[in-house]
C-alpha cells in the first residue's frame, strides 16, 4: 500500500513539473479566412506567446490554463490542439517506437487508450490504418506498463480523447485534443434550418462588423437564429464554452477547482444589455425554429422576434447610425433560380441604400456577380467555405 501511495505520490509529482508547469505549445485550428479575428480574440483572452499564423489555424504557446481558457470563452476557434512531439518518418516501426517512448501516463487517463484521428499527404507513409495500429500499439503497450492494463475507449462518445497524428513531407506531428466536439456546437442550438451557419463563424462576422460598437443588430433573414443567438451571447458575456464538457476534464493534469475558478473569473454575464437585438424571417417555419432555440439558449428576454419581410416592410423608429444589420440570404440549394437570387440581391442593395444609408452591414454572398447587383460599397471582402460553397461577406 505504501509503494502504491508512493508512486502515485511521484506520478503528480511529474504531472506538475513536465504538464502543470511547464508551458507548451498549441495549435488552434479556425475557419479559413478569420485567421486575424482569431488572433484578436486569442490576444484579448490574454495569449500573447503567438509562434505563427497559418491559413486555418494559429500555433501558440502557453500553460494548461491558456488552453482551458480558450476552450471556455473563444467564440471563433474550432479546435484546440496540444503538441506533443514532431519527428521525421519514414518506416512504420519509427511511429512505433517514437510513440512508445512519450510519457503517455502524464497527458492521458489512467489505463485508457485513445481514439487516433489520422492524416497523410506526400509522406511515404500513407497507409493511415497501419499507422494508427502502431499508434494504439504503442500506447496500450505504455499504459500497460505503467498501470497494468489499457482498454480502447468508444470514439463516438463525444467527449473521448482522440489523438492527432499529422504526416505531411515524412514529418510525424504528434497531438493531443483539449476539444473532444468542435467548439461551434456550443450546446443550446436544438433545432437547425437548410445550410446553418456555424457559431463560430457568425461570432466571426459578428467581430468584423463591430458589434461592440452598435446600439441595435439587425438579423432580419434570421433563419434559426444564430446570428441573433451568438450577438445576444456576447453582448451579455456568456461565455460559449459554459454548457460543454471538454477532453482535458480528465486530463491527470485536470483541477475541477482550478477550472471552476477560470469559469467564474471569465464569466461576467448580464441579463441587461443596451444593445437592442431585432430578429425576424418572412418564414414562420424559420421564425418557429429561432424561437425555439433562443427559448434554449435562455436569452428570450434579450431578443425580440417576429416573423417580417425585411425587403418590403421598413423597420420604424430605429437609429440611422451604430446599427449593425448581419444577412444571410436564402441561396444555393435553398433558392435554386438564379435569377430570384439575384433580384433578391437589387433589392437588398435598394433597402441598404435607400432605407437605412447609415447602417453598417455583414451581407453573405455566393457570387461576385449577386455582389456587384447590389451596388454596395463596403470596407473589407472575407472569403470563406460555407456548406460547401465559396461564400464572400462584405462589412461595411
Amino acid at each position: 500500500m505504501n509503494t502504491q501511495h508512493q508512486w502515485e505520490k511521484s506520478l503528480q509529482r511529474r504531472v506538475r513539473r513536465h504538464i502543470k508547469a511547464a508551458r507548451h505549445t498549441f495549435f488552434a485550428i479556425v475557419q479559413p479566412g478569420f485567421e486575424e479575428t482569431a488572433l484578436g480574440e486569442l490576444q484579448n483572452l490574454g495569449v500573447d506567446d503567438i509562434v505563427h499564423t497559418h491559413q486555418g489555424g494559429i500555433t501558440f504557446r502557453g500553460k494548461v490554463e491558456d488552453c482551458y481558457r480558450v476552450n471556455l470563452c473563444s467564440r471563433v476557434i474550432t479546435r484546440v490542439l496540444l503538441r506533443i512531439d514532431r519527428f521525421k518518418a519514414f518506416h512504420f516501426n519509427q511511429v512505433y517506437k517514437r510513440m512508445r517512448n512519450i510519457p503517455w501516463e502524464l497527458y492521458l487517463p489512467a489505463s485508457e487508450v485513445p481514439d487516433f484521428k489520422v492524416s497523410s499527404s506526400a509522406s511515404k507513409l500513407f497507409h493511415t490504418g497501419r499507422v494508427e495500429e502502431e499508434a494504439a500499439k504503442a500506447i496500450g503497450e505504455r499504459l500497460s506498463e505503467v498501470y497494468g492494463s489499457a482498454r480502447k475507449v468508444n470514439p463516438e462518445h463525444p467527449y473521448a480523447q482522440s489523438v492527432y497524428i499529422r504526416l505531411e513531407k515524412n514529418t510525424c506531428t504528434i497531438s493531443l485534443d483539449s476539444t473532444g466536439d468542435p467548439l461551434y456546437k456550443r450546446g443550446y442550438k436544438k433545432y437547425i434550418t437548410g445550410a446553418p451557419l456555424r457559431e463560430t463563424t457568425a461570432a466571426a462576422l459578428l467581430m468584423e462588423g463591430g458589434l461592440a460598437e452598435a446600439e441595435m443588430l439587425v438579423d432580419p433573414m434570421c433563419g434559426s437564429g444564430t446570428f441573433s443567438m451568438e450577438g445576444a451571447m456576447m453582448l451579455c458575456g456568456r461565455l460559449p464554452g459554459e454548457k460543454r464538457e471538454f477532453p482535458f476534464f480528465h486530463w491527470p493534469v485536470f483541477s475541477r477547482a482550478a477550472y471552476n475558478y477560470l469559469s467564474r473569473d471569465m464569466g461576467k454575464c448580464s441579463e441587461q444589455i443596451s444593445t437592442k437585438i431585432i430578429c425576424s424571417d418572412l418564414d414562420q417555419e424559420a421564425i418557429d425554429i429561432a424561437g425555439k432555440n433562443i427559448l434554449s439558449a435562455e436569452i428570450e428576454g434579450v431578443v425580440s422576434i417576429s416573423r417580417r419581410d425585411f425587403l418590403s416592410e421598413p423597420l420604424r423608429d430605429l437609429p440611422r447610425y451604430r446599427v449593425l444589420c448581419v444577412l444571410n440570404p436564402p441561396y444555393g440549394k435553398r433558392l435554386l433560380e438564379d435569377g430570384a437570387v439575384e433580384r433578391m440581391y437589387e433589392k437588398i442593395g435598394v433597402v441598404l441604400r435607400e432605407w437605412y444609408p447609415g447602417w453598417g452591414f455583414v451581407l453573405l454572398c455566393p457570387d461576385e456577380k449577386y455582389l456587384k447587383a447590389t451596388g454596395l460599397e463596403f470596407q473589407k471582402k472575407i472569403p470563406f467555405s460555407h456548406g460547401g460553397l465559396e461564400v464572400t461577406a462584405v462589412v461595411r
